[in-house]
């Protein structure tokens, strides 16, 4: 197996023992889950509804693109991971300004795992700036395509933008 195998099934290992830990910890602390009133759940349905039909657009998009064109423009594991992160994305961003993110028993300390992951990858969104700057990484491949360095920068750009978007909806809905 190549390096790269490895380091999916390591990724994919510790994701789940992450989770695996929350859900421990979740059941020792008797945390009470973020419950949502019933504006909310039904907020979020219609969002569920719009994002699915969100994911329906962009695959609609690309696969017209790649038949009118007849050539991918990156390859198709890649494709798809870009549809489920955009169609997430979208998910959490009309959630948040719909004010359907958050419940009634989400709290002030269970927010700060969200602070700190923000943090965390907005520090390391400016460290692959400053090396893009820098010269001593290319975001595009030879081939034209994103290289490896540009797919991690992409993804640290997006979960940034995620926590950043949930702080920002915490703050505004706190403010109300």
């Amino acid at each position: 197996m190549s390096s790269f195998t490895w380091g999916i099934i390591a990724g994919i290992l510790v994701g789940l023992s992450v989770l695996l830990f929350i859900l421990i910890l979740y059941k020792r602390k008797n945390m009470k889950k973020n419950e949502l009133d019933e504006r909310q759940k039904v907020i979020r349905g219609s969002v569920a509804l719009h994002t699915l039909i969100f994911g329906g657009v962009l695959l609609l998009i690309n696969g017209a693109f790649v038949e009118l064109t007849n050539k991918a423009w990156i390859e198709v594991g890649a494709q798809n991971l870009m549809i489920i992160g955009l169609s997430s994305t979208y998910f959490v961003i009309e959630s948040v300004w719909r004010g359907a993110y958050f419940g009634k028993n989400f709290d002030q300390k269970r927010f700060r795992i969200f602070k700190l992951l923000a943090l965390i990858y907005g520090l390391l969104v400016f460290v692959r700036l400053f090396d893009i700057f820098r010269g001593s990484i290319q975001l595009i491949n030879s081939a034209g395509r994103l290289s490896t360095d540009g797919w991690e920068f992409a993804v640290y750009v997006w979960v940034a933008l995620l926590y950043g978007i949930i702080i920002w909806g915490w703050q505004r809905d706190k403010k109300k």
